[in-house]
């Protein structure tokens, strides 16, 4: 009986714990904090609602100088984007050569992507132009969504600069 009790204390406790964390702060009744009920979770906005870039013509592998694009005229500004299918999965991490993208300096994310799941991260877009691999740079929000990456784009800071995915 002694064990039996113990560890149903310990089980009450533990469980408390967990699903105090698990559920919001109550300042109500007694009654109210001791039903404990765990919340739903759901992934941030940004996860659920983004715009998605999937056009070739911001990919790394687009060295066609036809059409040339420009993120500060283009763009809304500071929305979340996905790349995906012909765009790419992500944002290169290494300085991409110039004239790619559609346009004339391509941007490129200096560091890594965030690891863990819905983590948010700063990082610093580098854009490659007259021999420098950051000639020009602004800082981005990048989340990590759980099997993919979405990105807070500001406006860039000149023409003609662009975001560019890793598609090929």
């Amino acid at each position: 009986m002694k064990l039996v009790c113990s560890w149903i204390l310990v089980f009450t406790l533990l469980y408390g714990c967990l699903a105090k964390e698990n559920t919001q702060e109550s300042s109500n009744t007694e009654d109210e904090k001791l039903d404990i009920k765990p919340r739903a979770y759901y992934p941030p906005s940004e996860c659920r609602r983004y715009t998605v870039f999937n056009s070739f013509d911001r990919a790394i592998g687009n060295t066609a100088q036809n059409s040339l694009k420009c993120d500060q005229r283009d763009l809304p500004g500071n929305l979340w984007y996905r790349f995906l299918g012909a765009a790419g999965n992500a944002m290169p991490t290494s300085c991409v050569p110039v004239r790619r993208c559609g346009t004339h300096a391509p941007g490129w994310m200096v560091g890594s992507h965030p690891s863990l799941r819905y983590s948010l991260v700063t990082r610093k877009v580098c854009y490659h132009w007259s021999g420098s691999c950051c000639r020009w740079s602004n800082n981005i929000k990048v989340r990590n969504c759980g099997g993919f990456y979405v990105y807070q784009l500001p406006k860039t800071p000149a023409c003609m600069l662009r975001y560019c995915g890793l598609g090929y």
